[in-house]
């Protein structure tokens, strides 16, 4: 009876610390929110290469407006957003913020290839310029386009390697390819000590990317299903007060989990090792009437699938190999008190190589790319006492 005594005691008390007036003034703290909506534009927003916009060999790759896969190339986008962050007390002498988004892209020429993006994070300051962050970002499903099917009777993979034959038109399917995506993510930022103005950010995340056809169970597609794990470490530097620099190196590797799963589609390896370099500079422009600053970033990441292999082809040298690129420019604005206003230009483009006469040597014609986008951006943000 003693011993229970003291055990509800115990529990007595650490409600009473829990949910004290103290504890509660420290999570009675304004929430701040920050709202805005982007318009844009897409020139290809399916990413279609030229062979597969102008080829119309029959039955190997038709083209596509005219058979009525698709209706334009390109399509006006709406993108609201929605941030909120709240900084309770938690303990003294360290910031802690709890952050929350919602983005939701809309594609006003192509319903289904509109997504959202949730993200959570928390974050704690340990001390002047050096946070930890780690959080959770969410994309429930996120529309590709419509391929073919490739999974082929063993045959058919060798007409449609050499080019012997076309394969008959009847035999090609385009099916819908989408797939969810979860990214667990963590980082470390601290200021150079012999380095002044600079700091450093040492970043890992963990992704899950799984062809899930949110329509259909039976994803064709189920065999690019991939596991993705990076490192990434930045540097950013500010000069004086115009301008600021940064620059990301990062490594990983993709781990293809449905190879070899017995299935005829999880015959192939397509596990895959990439390297990402991004250089970014921002000036502010305090001289200049209207613009508050602008920028530029660049950004390649470079793709290898090393050691293809198909059991009806026999070859483990075959490789692919991707080159993505990215190009950006943007100026914010200074034009209305409360109300920010950016603009900016995008230029994004893949090439896609493949060795010659292997059996994957499609990738080519089907997986390079390259597309623009236009955006306006209107943000407002403010600060609520809803707690109150």
């Amino acid at each position: 009876m003693a011993g229970r005594t003291i055990k509800y005691s115990w529990l007595l008390l650490m409600g009473s610390l829990l949910f004290s007036q103290s504890m509660i003034n420290r999570l009675r703290v304004p929430i701040q929110i920050r709202t805005a909506i982007g318009f844009g534009y897409e020139s290809n927003y399916l990413r279609f290469s030229k062979e597969e916009i102008s080829c119309q060999l029959p039955g190997e790759c038709p083209n596509l407006i005219e058979q009525g896969i698709i209706s334009t190339l390109d399509s006006p986008i709406i993108k609201p957003m929605l941030k909120l962050k709240y900084s309770p007390v938690i303990k003294d002498g360290i910031t802690t913020n709890v952050v929350a988004s919602v983005y939701y892209s809309h594609f006003t020429h192509a319903m289904q290839k509109s997504y959202f993006i949730t993200n959570f994070s928390l974050e704690f300051k340990l001390r002047s310029y050096s946070w930890v962050k780690l959080g959770h970002r969410y994309l429930p499903g996120y529309y590709l386009r419509n391929y073919i099917d490739r999974d082929m009777e063993p045959g058919k993979w060798r007409e449609y390697s050499y080019g012997d034959s076309f394969v008959d038109a009847n035999d090609i399917f385009f099916s819908n390819c989408s797939f969810i995506s979860q990214k667990y993510f963590i980082s470390y930022s601290f200021p150079l000590q012999w380095i002044k103005r600079t700091g450093v950010k040492l970043y890992s995340d963990f992704t899950q990317e799984y062809y899930r056809n949110t329509a259909n169970d039976g994803d064709p597609f189920t065999e690019f299903d991939i596991d993705k794990y990076m490192v990434q470490i930045e540097i950013n530097h500010r000069m004086k007060k115009k301008h600021r620099i940064k620059l990301a190196v990062s490594t990983g590797f993709a781990d293809n989990i449905t190879y070899d799963d017995n299935l005829q589609n999880t015959l192939i390896d397509r596990s895959y090792v990439f390297d990402k370099i991004r250089g970014e500079i921002v000036t502010n422009h305090r001289r200049l009437k209207k613009i508050n600053h602008t920028g530029f970033s660049i950004q390649l990441e470079q793709r290898l699938y090393d050691k293809i292999y198909h059991p009806y082809q026999l070859r483990e040298d075959e490789f692919k190999y991707y080159l993505d690129g990215r190009a950006k420019m943007w100026v914010g604005w200074d034009i209305m008190d409360d109300i920010g206003f950016k603009t900016y230009y995008q230029f994004r483009w893949r090439n896609a190589y493949t060795p010659h006469y292997s059996y994957v040597e499609w990738v080519e014609d089907v997986k390079s790319y390259s597309k623009h986008e236009i955006w306006l951006e209107f943000s407002y943000k403010f600060i609520t006492d809803i707690l109150y």
